[in-house]
């Protein structure tokens, strides 16, 4: 791999207890860039990301604000957006990297998985496989990556409260196809675990429905902010 072709952009709002393992993943070797977006965090998510020796960036508290903001100093020509609670294999690179390069390839993503043991787990993970697989949709705790140029054609993320995952990829799928891989993103089930197994999938797919049929973006918020 040649060095300095990724920027690695992560947004974060109070995520001092996860982001430096999160990082700390990505390996010794610093052949990449790395971007910090914060929302305006209380605790020491900033101080943590400038110890980690990341260009640490200060915006609103919106995540497709914040993507779009590292995507506008990132300098490398892919961009790979990673969620400070998601934890990438040691192959990373390696992946993007030959994903990227499979001709009709507008954007790839990492294999769903959580951080918990138990058969509920692993339903949700097949399921939300099944949705990237076959309707070419993954979400952002999936680690999604893009060549730079096909990122601004795209018009980065809309930025809306919530969602900004699923229309980003409906508007990248006007230039190529969704390719899910087979290595593993490992990000962490802290909602599941909170509130619940039925709860939480259940508000999950209320907010897909909603939002596929128009319902005010506010509205949605509301609603998925009462399982955070």
């Amino acid at each position: 791999m040649t060095p300095q072709t990724i920027s690695i952009i992560i947004p974060t709002l109070n995520e001092a207890a996860s982001l430096e393992t999160c990082v700390m993943a990505l390996g010794s070797t610093r052949d990449f860039e790395l971007i910090v977006v914060d929302g305006g965090s209380l605790d020491e998510t900033a101080t943590i990301g400038r110890g980690l020796k990341a260009t640490v960036l200060t915006t609103t508290a919106c995540r497709a604000i914040q993507m779009n903001a590292g995507a506008n100093v990132a300098t490398n020509e892919i961009f790979l957006f990673l969620h400070a609670d998601t934890i990438l294999p040691h192959d990373w690179r390696d992946h993007v990297q030959d994903t990227l390069q499979i001709p009709g390839i507008a954007l790839g993503a990492f294999k769903f998985a959580l951080d918990d043991q138990g058969f509920k787990f692993r339903l949700i993970e097949r399921l939300a496989n099944f949705r990237s697989d076959f309707f070419q949709m993954p979400y952002g705790d999936q680690a999604m990556f893009i060549k730079r140029e096909t990122f601004h054609k795209a018009g980065g993320f809309p930025e809306i409260s919530i969602m900004e995952d699923y229309a980003f990829c409906r508007a990248v799928r006007k230039f190529g196809k969704i390719k899910t891989g087979d290595s593993k993103a490992i990000t962490s089930g802290r909602r599941w675990r909170r509130l619940g197994f039925i709860k939480t999938t259940f508000v999950n797919q209320l907010v897909i429905f909603l939002y596929n049929i128009g319902a005010p973006h506010r509205i949605l918020r509301r609603i998925y902010d009462s399982v955070r």
